[in-house]
């Protein structure tokens, strides 16, 4: 994912910022698809009772729940001195939690993502490193 796909930006800011020309950070497409996936719905609401065969099932409108989702990100940089900076600039925006990013194919879709933690680290070579990262999207309906 090269730059112009991914935009980026803490919790806040007034702009975003494409994520490759800032930080060297580009998602890999499983990013995508786990980004796109649809947010599983929350079990409904029953109650039991000794009185009654089964339990009876509340009549609400169905809602979505939280979600978790797993990123895999890579920075990049043409030399070590740019890399580290890159990847410096970046932790501090994890560090602040709430991160807001959008793909552009899908702009209208404003991810409201809390960082968790980084469950993988590899960095191949002093100009490359790859991440897979965890957030919580707490509601997927608001993406505005």
């Amino acid at each position: 994912m090269p730059r112009g796909e991914l935009y980026i930006r803490k919790k806040g800011d007034a702009t975003f910022v494409d994520a490759f020309n800032t930080y060297g950070v580009s998602l890999s497409s499983g990013s995508i698809n786990a980004l796109l996936t649809p947010a599983s719905q929350k079990e409904v609401p029953t109650n039991k009772s000794r009185l009654i065969d089964g339990d009876i099932a509340l009549p609400i409108a169905p809602k979505v729940d939280a979600r978790e989702i797993a990123l895999e990100m890579h920075i990049t940089a043409h030399n070590e001195s740019v890399f580290w900076l890159r990847y410096n600039s970046f932790m501090n925006l994890l560090e602040n939690r709430d991160i807001e990013l959008y793909v552009s194919k899908r702009p209208d879709d404003i991810f409201k993502l809390e960082y968790t933690s980084c469950t993988q680290f590899a960095q191949y070579m002093y100009g490359i490193a790859k991440y897979s990262l965890k957030f919580k999207e707490h509601n997927p309906k608001d993406r505005r």
